[in-house]
């Protein structure tokens, strides 16, 4: 699994942008950016929301293990009725329990 300097880095090139753009439209500076994709710092929580908001990403994006499915569950479920939730988590249940082979 990849971690967060990686990711960044492979988002970012993605997305057709350099690490000098990524700083013009996150307010740090180049030199942060680069640590950052080396491994070598790790941004505090504004520089990441900056940098997701800058790539147009989710901040759980470069942390997968820590539950981007979670994530992106509560944003498929977000205005739905209680009743639509609960039958959602139902339906989750049952394929959850057929791909498991069990009752």
């Amino acid at each position: 699994m990849s971690g967060f300097s990686e990711i960044l880095k492979k988002i970012r090139e993605s997305k057709g942008i350099t690490q000098e753009q990524l700083s013009e439209k996150t307010e740090l500076s180049q030199s942060a950016i680069s640590q950052y994709e080396k491994g070598l710092r790790t941004p505090v929580p504004a520089a990441l929301d900056k940098i997701a908001k800058a790539l147009g990403v989710e901040k759980a994006v470069f942390f997968p293990s820590q539950g981007y499915e979670k994530v992106a569950l509560n944003r498929t479920i977000k205005g739905m009725t209680p009743d639509q939730v609960k039958r959602v988590t139902e339906f989750a249940e049952f394929i959850k329990t057929k791909e498991n082979g069990s009752k």
